[in-house]
C-alpha cells in the first residue's frame, strides 16, 4: 500500500497583468481609436457608431461619432479630467466646457506658446529688444 505524501503547494493568481505603456500621443494615434472596453458597464464599445454617454471612455478612445480629436488634445483633457464621461469629452472638444478649451482653442493657444518661447530664446543671446 503507497501512502501519499500531502505536499503544500503555493496559491499562485491565474491573472496576469498586461504591461502598461505610458500613454503619449503617439502610441495613442497607434490605437484603435474608437471601440474600447469600458469600465462603468463592463461592455466593449464603438464610440463612432453609437453615443454612450453615461460611460467613461477609455484614453485610447479617439473618434466619437463624426467627431475625431487629436491625441495630443485628448491626452490634455485626460490629465485635465480623467474622470470625464463620454459627454463631457466631446463637449469640451466642442468648446461647451468652461474649464477647458475647445481643441481649435486649446491648439491655437499650444501654437501661440510654442512660438513665444522661441521668441524668449531669440532674445536670450545677448540683445535687448528694449531700446530706447
Amino acid at each position: 500500500m503507497k501512502i501519499k505524501k500531502k505536499t503544500k503547494t503555493k496559491k499562485t493568481s491565474s491573472v496576469t497583468l498586461p504591461k502598461t505603456k505610458r500613454a503619449t500621443p503617439e502610441t495613442l494615434a497607434k490605437t484603435n481609436s474608437h471601440s474600447a472596453f469600458c469600465d462603468c458597464c463592463n461592455k466593449r464599445h464603438d464610440w463612432r457608431k453609437k453615443e454612450y454617454m453615461e460611460c467613461k471612455p477609455p484614453l485610447s478612445v479617439l473618434c466619437f461619432g463624426k467627431y475625431k480629436i487629436d491625441p495630443v488634445y485628448r491626452l490634455a483633457l485626460y490629465h485635465h479630467g480623467s474622470f470625464y464621461n463620454t459627454e463631457e469629452v466631446v463637449g469640451s472638444f466642442l468648446g461647451h466646457n468652461p474649464h477647458f478649451h475647445s481643441q481649435e482653442e486649446w491648439m491655437e493657444q499650444q501654437n501661440e506658446e510654442s512660438s513665444d518661447q522661441g521668441q524668449e530664446f531669440s532674445d536670450e543671446d545677448g540683445e535687448s529688444s528694449d531700446k530706447d
